[in-house]
């Protein structure tokens, strides 16, 4: 499994704990996924190589936390969560993205109103049930179906040519920043699908704090979901998402190939890089004794696997 897939395991764990009060373990948890989303290091081959006590030397994860990933790698499921969603059977992911909604309000909302899902909530928005729980208002209950709006809107899809523009107009302002020497369009805009879900955006840069920065900034975004260190989330004026990776000039190569997919195809590299005895992920393709020698641009990384550069289009799981 992906870094990405084995955070967000670990985050929902921490969600149904926090939802049912329990202490210290949910932060163990989130403080396990934020590592594992940060880090180059490909976990699931670590834990198959090496095994539990690789894990357990990593930083931000102890011996309990090493064995739910070892079951993740393995099996591509976590026994513990599943027994977590029996006991409190909601959509703990879909109504924890609803900003304002945490797990134990989640919790609370499942205990006195049954609610287990996103229609659920907005049947009882809609009905003005919120408003009439202790603690709650109606300002309160207003907010949260600005949220529901605000959640659905981002689950439509848009036609590649009312999104193609808007995601050029972004890369054209990145490019023209300073502090930018490269930025592309990835993601399903750039293998040209029919239809789009967000708009990716990967951009080279040295100093990325202030291009982040600008990004989130930007006149046509009507919210910020996250501006951090290396990445940032917004919604547009134009109803779409967009998720900017701002990376070192020397892993730009990596980045555009990585993110833009799609999924079957970045597996299929990155299979082919390990039989060849190569590691493949977003800053690079690196050897045996961890040196990059590739990740400037796509081209390199193709070559390096002897491989013909493919159009983005043509990208599959058949290499």
């Amino acid at each position: 499994m992906r870094n990405f897939e084995i955070a967000r395991i670990l985050i929902e764990v921490a969600d149904y704990l926090e939802a049912k009060n329990v202490r210290f373990k949910p932060q163990a948890y989130r403080q396990a996924a934020e590592y594992i989303e940060r880090t180059r290091t490909d976990i699931g081959r670590l834990f198959t190589r090496r095994g539990i006590e690789a894990l357990e030397a990593l930083p931000a994860i102890g011996p309990h936390i090493a064995k739910k990933i070892g079951e993740i790698s393995k099996t591509g499921r976590l026994r513990y969560l599943e027994k977590l969603e029996a006991e409190l059977p909601v959509a703990m992911g879909e109504l924890t993205a609803i900003e304002g909604l945490g797990p134990r309000t989640v919790a609370r909302l499942y205990r006195e109103l049954q609610i287990r899902t996103l229609p659920d909530l907005a049947r009882a928005v809609s009905q003005h049930r919120i408003q009439q729980l202790a603690g709650f208002s109606e300002k309160r209950e207003r907010q949260l179906a600005e949220g529901i709006a605000l959640l659905r809107q981002s689950q439509r899809r848009l036609a590649w040519r009312e999104v193609q523009p808007v995601a050029q107009r972004l890369v054209r302002w990145l490019q023209a920043r300073p502090e930018v020497s490269a930025a592309e369009a990835a993601g399903s805009v750039r293998r040209g699908e029919r239809t789009i879900g967000d708009i990716d955006l990967v951009a080279a840069a040295r100093n990325r704090q202030p291009v982040l920065a600008a990004f989130c900034a930007l006149p046509d975004v009507v919210h910020v979901f996250g501006c951090g260190d290396t990445k940032a989330l917004v919604r547009l004026a134009q109803g779409i998402d967009a998720d900017l990776r701002v990376v070192p000039p020397g892993s730009f190569g990596a980045a555009l190939q990585y993110f833009t997919g799609n999924k079957a195809h970045s597996i299929a590299t990155r299979a082919l890089a390990r039989r060849r005895g190569l590691k493949l992920n977003e800053y690079g393709l690196f050897d045996r004794q961890g040196r990059r020698i590739a990740g400037k641009d796509e081209a390199g990384i193709y070559r390096a696997l002897k491989l013909t550069l493919p159009a983005p289009a043509e990208r599959t799981g058949v290499l």
